[in-house]
């Protein structure tokens, strides 16, 4: 059971590190440092890049008390996740069942993720004072990444990729809380809804990076992008609030509206 205050677990081993359980506790051994122990109940998400070898019993428990797990990529992005079975079902996986049900659910669940997104590409572009005719996602990213770059080429797009996994494991923890059914958290592909989530949410974070005062050029490492996300944790989880409730809110309104 996680505590009132838990907080995110970042592993970097960048030299061979071994997790395993100790009693209530994740024990991490990592060659050039002493023993070190997490208590399971303060952690409320996993995050681990490097050579990172872990007991099957670590991960047991952390699923155990509702802890999904994230994995960076060797250099940047993601490689995948682990989550955690539910205890309860919820308004939003009764909403998500009924949904998958339809045969035409796909549709409806793009239609919600455009009418997001261009609410989040359009409050990105008045923050920034970007003009753009052309709003379609995969056209204006780029756009969007080489104007934040300030004549730097390819420091936002290392950035967001470093971030990635931290949000990632953040909107994992967040849905899950929400009711969001194992079975679809699971799910790694681009139609997935947690990709759904990211590919909103990379706009938020695009704007926060503007706004968090880095150099030009100035590259960023894990323990930097550990340190942003707990900076601005708060503005994304009240995001991800707002668009939880909005999804909750537009698949009631399109069960309604069914026979």
């Amino acid at each position: 059971m996680k505590t009132r205050g838990a907080r995110p677990l970042y592993i970097d081993a960048r030299t061979r590190a071994n997790v395993a359980v100790d009693g209530p506790a994740l024990r991490l051994d990592q060659r050039g440092w002493a023993p070190r122990w997490f208590p399971l109940g303060r952690i409320s998400r996993v995050v681990v890049a490097g050579d990172a070898q872990w007991q099957t019993a670590a991960i047991a428990a952390c699923l155990d008390r509702g802890i999904p797990i994230v994995v960076s990529a060797s250099g940047r992005g993601i490689a995948g996740w682990i989550v955690p079975r539910h205890a309860r079902p919820r308004a939003l996986e009764n909403h998500l069942h009924e949904l998958a049900e339809r045969p035409d659910w796909q549709a409806d669940i793009d239609d919600w993720h455009r009418a997001e997104e261009r609410r989040a590409i359009l409050a990105l572009l008045r923050k920034i004072r970007m003009r753009a005719r052309d709003l379609r996602p995969d056209m204006l990213w780029s756009r969007v990444l080489t104007f934040l770059d300030q004549g730097w080429c390819g420091v936002t797009a290392d950035r967001i990729e470093r971030l990635l996994p931290l949000v990632i494991a953040l909107v994992l923890e967040r849905l899950q809380a929400a009711g969001v059914p194992p079975e679809t958290l699971a799910t790694t592909s681009r139609a997935s809804l947690v990709h759904r989530f990211w590919e909103i949410l990379r706009w938020d974070v695009a704007g926060l990076l503007r706004g968090a005062g880095y150099g030009p050029g100035l590259p960023m490492g894990r323990r930097d992008a550990a340190d942003f996300l707990a900076g601005n944790g708060p503005a994304i989880e009240h995001r991800l609030q707002g668009l939880t409730q909005r999804l909750d809110l537009f698949l009631a309104e399109e069960g309604l509206r069914r026979p």
